[in-house]
């Protein structure tokens, strides 16, 4: 025994250098192993003797060494050896980036969520970890990311509606084109990464891409067959559950995973539980074809609510939340097929289907705000004893009010969203390396999404499942595209334009008022289309392998041209001499479009230690009709936003040279600014649904006698063009706001906070991991007129800056018995416990969503 000894190294890919991880290591038949998340590997108990290594990824070209001898006694360290990608890898579901910041496989601004860093957060949601990206703000609404709210470089937040959102390259939102906002997310326990593309690169994926795109990994089948088991569980009845089989056979790879989760959530009647179940399978039938497959079915059931609180309870208390009649229920059922065919060293070919089918039930009690000193008679007793009896022996001021459920005849009301949508595609690309370092890329695609938009109002009372319906739409889009980009090599520099097409088909049957019309003639009666075009060109320029001193740099540039489709609630209306105005036959109005700039660099150093990047970036947008929930411009509005993204990860210990332990400082960090430019905007709730403070109310005042001419002023239907006072508030009718020449200037886009930063500290050895993070949000305004002050009901008004803190810590026991991976974990989320405002993404329909409350979860996972 004293003979025997140590073989390591690392695997990593030729293309990138990065480590890879999980991949299957052995020597002879008699020893083996796999590599960990940075592609090492260490085989022990090796008697000396002559072997041959070889080494087996899927995606990859097999591994062969030559024969080498093993001393007695003597470790060996074979160091780096590299793998080639094969062709028929399938980019969109592969992570290979484990440590930098970024992937090279774009060529603009682009962030990497890793499986390591996933493994360090333990996440709840997705979005706890899209926040460490730069660029990148969430808006909470008390959920745990099912419905995430994420921004990018400024835009609307609500439902991520101006994201396009994918998972392993295919749309997941429930209609990309004609309802963008997401209704669904993956878990983050089913991920291996998370990639976020900025850049010109966002063209290749579709439409929806003036902000960015996130592509949500999901695991790829491991190497060594096996049952997984992970639980974790916490406060506030916090548990998930997964287990999943799957390995690697030969050349085929497949996995079978079920999920559960619930949560009773932050606030009272917040109740959740969902089962996401997955498989896939990935085989490489030959040596120039592989096949992947994924099934994804989500049900889910959530006592959630469009109804957030008003700025008195959350002062009061954070965690009321009365609405318990509110259920929403859906199911999600997702299928891809991907087929790669290298047909010759040159040219491959990928041919792709997918398909989704999503269904939400959503029955919310209507609601209300009334005064905090008439809420006992407002409710009744016995609904004030069950929910607001918080409120006793308390003093209220004249802008305290609560939000309640609203009564109708002396019962509390309620009405039922119920949409049901269809999503299908295909796509054909075809890459052809075509001359030294050139490559040509080429797609054409077809996409067609329908929906069906019912509202029923209820019969009976807050619990009723049925009732009278008052709105019933059907709605279809065909969507056919196509593009080409090609990277031209010149050396060390790279020129790459990419043109892209898209021609977009809308239609809109309103059921119910056509089906009760007895000139009805078929199923199109009285169906509305919109059509378009559009052609978004890029141009990327990129200078690599630039040496300085320790590091090598890499300098990018990029412009292109996007746009955001019209949805089902801009669509179908007729944009007549420069106004934008309802048309019951008539629907033209055109995407929004934007101009997007960017310039940066990235670098790495000689001892792969320390990485990051870093841009700058414009974009100008135009036809901005309806920006946020209840506001739209009459004239279409144009928007700048500008600023400055930094991602940066060090590992300090490794730059001194210790190899066996790591200690990371990863850091992001954004500056943003924006200004609307012009347009002419209303907000429709703004004098007829949001209850104003005194203060609110002495603000829009001020705001219109400090830029007279840029404000149009209606007093109880009259024109009015003088100057005000605040007695004349309660006569305001209608105020439409000007932007640009003419009007305002100084105006900022709502949820464009002009700072973000995100920094953490980790520490790992064999067993330990810890780390710590501290994520800031600098303030930002929720609306289009820019209001300081905080509404009585909390719909409008600037969020305060905050802050928060998370930690997190882990011990990897390794193997005991047949148990192998035995990995246990704790993490704590806002661990100061400091309650914010997250967001006022609903507006007068929900008023404010508070967020930060500390969270402990634990748990253990391992592999049988």
């Amino acid at each position: 025994m004293a003979q025997q000894t140590t073989v390591s190294g690392r695997v990593i890919n030729e293309n990138n250098r990065q480590g890879l991880a999980f991949v299957n290591v052995s020597l002879d038949d008699t020893h083996g192993t796999f590599t960990n998340e940075n592609g090492q590997f260490r085989i022990e108990d090796v008697s000396p003797g002559t072997y041959v290594l070889r080494i087996s990824c899927i995606g990859f070209d097999p591994y062969q060494s030559a024969s080498f001898e093993v001393q007695p006694g003597q470790p060996l360290d074979l160091d780096e050896i590299s793998l080639t990608e094969k062709t028929i890898q399938i980019e969109e579901i592969t992570i290979t980036e484990q440590y930098k910041v970024w992937d090279t496989r774009y060529t603009g601004t682009n962030n990497v969520i890793s499986a390591k860093k996933l493994e360090r957060f333990q996440p709840i949601g997705t979005e706890e970890m899209i926040r460490t990206v730069p660029g990148v703000n969430i808006a909470g609404d008390m959920g745990i990311s099912n419905r995430p709210n994420i921004s990018i470089r400024g835009s609307d937040p609500r439902r991520s509606n101006k994201i396009l959102l994918l998972e392993d390259g295919s749309p997941i939102s429930p209609a990309p084109y004609l309802a963008p906002g997401a209704y669904y997310n993956p878990p983050a326990d089913r991920l291996d990464g998370i990639q976020i593309i900025k850049g010109p690169d966002a063209l290749m994926y579709g439409a929806n891409s003036i902000f960015g795109v996130v592509n949500y990994i999901t695991r790829r089948p491991v190497n060594d067959p096996g049952l997984r088991l992970r639980v974790q569980g916490g406060q506030r009845g916090y548990m998930d559950a997964s287990a999943s089989y799957g390995g690697t056979w030969g050349n085929s790879g497949a996995e079978l995973m079920a999920l559960y989760k619930r949560f009773n959530g932050y606030t009272d009647n917040a109740d959740l539980h969902m089962m996401n179940v997955s498989g896939k399978w990935f085989s490489e039938l030959s040596d120039r074809q592989s096949l992947y497959t994924k099934i994804v079915i989500q049900k889910e059931y959530v006592n959630n609510s469009l109804s957030g609180m008003t700025p008195f309870t959350f002062d009061t208390d954070p965690t009321r939340h009365p609405f318990e009649a509110d259920e929403f229920t859906s199911h999600r059922y997702g299928l891809d097929v991907v087929h790669n065919f290298k047909v010759n060293e040159k040219l491959s070919l990928q041919s792709k289907v997918y398909g989704s089918d999503f269904y939400r039930d959503w029955w919310k009690q209507n609601s209300v705000v009334v005064h905090a000193a008439d809420v006992q008679e407002y409710v009744g007793e016995e609904n004030y004893q069950q929910f607001y009896s918080y409120l006793d022996g308390l003093e209220f001021t004249d802008d305290d009010y609560v939000r309640v459920g609203k009564r109708v005849n002396g019962i509390e009301s309620n009405s039922d969203s119920r949409w049901q949508y269809l999503v299908y595609g295909a796509h054909e690309k075809a890459n052809l390396k075509w001359a030294a370092g050139n490559n040509l890329e080429a797609m054409v695609k077809v996409h067609g999404e329908t929906y069906h938009d019912i509202t029923i109002l209820g019969d009976s009372s807050k619990w009723a499942r049925s009732g009278r319906t008052s709105a019933d739409a059907f709605y279809t889009v065909l969507a056919t595209s196509g593009y080409v980009r090609n990277d031209f090599r010149f050396g060390r520099f790279s020129v790459i334009p990419i043109l892209r097409y898209e021609q977009i088909h809308l239609t809109k049957n309103d059921l119910l008022q056509n089906g009760s019309d007895p000139a009805n003639t078929g199923h199109d009666f009285g169906e509305i289309t919109n059509d378009f075009g559009e052609f978004t060109p890029g141009l990327s320029l990129v200078f690599r392998d630039i040496n300085s001193g320790s590091n090598n740099w890499e300098f990018f540039t990029g412009v292109y041209k996007a746009f955001s489709s019209p949805t089902t609630a801009i669509s179908f209306n007729e944009l007549l001499n420069g106004e934008v105005v309802p048309s019951p036959d008539i629907a033209n109005l055109q995407p929004e479009e934007s101009w997007n700039q960017e310039l940066g660099a990235r670098w790495i150093n000689n001892r792969n230690s320390m990485n990051g990047q870093l841009s700058l970036f414009n974009m100008f947008i135009s036809n901005f009709y309806s920006p946020a929930r209840a506001q739209a411009f009459q004239t279409l509005g144009a928007v700048r936003i500008s600023g400055a993204e930094l991602a940066a990860s060090y590992n300090i210990l490794k730059s001194l040279g210790v190899h066996d332990q790591a200690l990371t400082l990863s850091g992001a960090f954004t500056y943003m600014q924006s200004a609307i430019t012009a347009g002419t905007l209303s907000d429709a709730d703004l004098l007829t649904k949001v209850v104003h403070s005194s203060a609110t109310r002495q603000e829009l005042i001020d705001k219109i006698n400090a830029d007279r001419s840029a404000f149009e002023v209606y007093l109880d239907g009259e024109l009015y063009e003088g100057a005000m006072d605040i007695s004349q508030f309660g006569q305001i009718t209608s105020v439409a706001i000007t932007y640009g020449d003419g009007g305002v200037t100084d105006y900022a886009v709502p949820y464009v906070t002009p700072v973000i930063f995100n920094v953490g500290l980790n520490y790992e050895s064999k067993h330990w991991m810890i780390n710590s993070v501290v994520n800031h949000v600098g303030p930002q305004f929720t609306e289009f007129f820019n209001f300081e002050n905080e509404s009585a009901d909390g719909s409008i008004g600037e969020l305060p800056a905050y802050t928060t803190l998370d930690a997190n810590l882990a011990y990897e026991l390794g193997d005991r018995g047949q148990a192998k991976d035995i990995r246990f974990f704790v993490s704590g989320k806002n661990l100061t416990n400091q309650i914010y405002r997250s967001s006022r993404l609903n507006r007068a329909t929900g008023g404010l969503f508070p967020a930060g409350f500390l969270q402990i979860n634990a748990g253990v996972s391992l592999s049988l």
